[in-house]
């Protein structure tokens, strides 16, 4: 009986590596379909005496750029948490304007409560914006051609910090419009704002994104430095009497 459970558990092991090389084939696959013109050829899946075996094989103009592929991932998969944040902030607000308008306090229901109704606005507002923003830089990314590369990472950059954002402030809101119900597992507000405060740190903590938006900012201005003076008052236009 002690000399099978070895056996068995080789076994399952050799289950789960052919699961996750099935699924490391699937991904590859997708890839390819999706990046063919940056990755190349890749991949190739064939049966053996001992298993599976996925091979990667890059064409030899991509050969150690490894990185720069994954890093191309990077763009579409901060739009997928910008996408999923954005729905999760739409139920938020969906579930606090129903609370309000059910929930009373001192003889009168919190829609009536004109810091209530600005918590709602700029729930909407900052949801509506976000959303463009994400859906121009997804076009940007299904577009390169009309952007500089540059110009497309700053994007992904502020989409990330806006979504991190917009999930804290909207939920705390929804929050606080539920009371201590809202911090309950009755709701799936606390999990939402868990989240979003988990979404400032991952694939990149806020500060990162931001320097990056700051520093494409600068190159900008680096290149058309001098420009803007045409928009300041010389000091001939200062003894210039005025015109009434």
């Amino acid at each position: 009986m002690a000399a099978a459970q070895p056996v068995v558990a080789e076994q399952l092991q050799q289950q789960r590596t052919v699961a996750a090389l099935k699924r490391a084939k699937r991904a590859v696959e997708d890839w390819k379909a999706r990046d063919q013109a940056l990755i190349g050829a890749i991949g190739a899946h064939k049966r053996s005496e001992e298993g599976y075996e996925v091979g990667y094989w890059l064409g030899r103009p991509y050969w150690g750029h490894g990185f720069a592929m994954a890093q191309a991932r990077l763009g579409p998969g901060r739009v997928h948490h910008c996408m999923r944040t954005i729905g999760q902030c739409e139920l938020a607000l969906a579930l606090a304007t129903e609370r309000a308008l059910e929930r009373r306090s001192f003889g009168h229901y919190l829609a009536d409560y004109a810091n209530v109704q600005e918590w709602i606005a700029q729930s909407r507002i900052e949801i509506d914006q976000a959303r463009l923003l994400v859906l121009r830089c997804a076009w940007l990314l299904d577009h390169p051609e009309q952007a500089e590369p540059a110009a497309v990472r700053a994007q992904v950059a502020a989409i990330k910090v806006v979504a991190a954002g917009l999930q804290t402030r909207v939920v705390d809101r929804a929050m606080q419009v539920f009371g201590a119900m809202g911090l309950s597992p009755d709701t799936p507000l606390a999990q939402f704002w868990t989240w979003g405060r988990a979404l400032h740190l991952l694939d990149g903590p806020d500060e990162v994104h931001l320097r990056s938006v700051a520093r494409h900012e600068f190159a900008r201005a680096r290149e058309r430095m001098g420009s803007s003076s045409a928009y300041f008052t010389t000091p001939e236009q200062m003894r210039t009497p005025p015109r009434l």
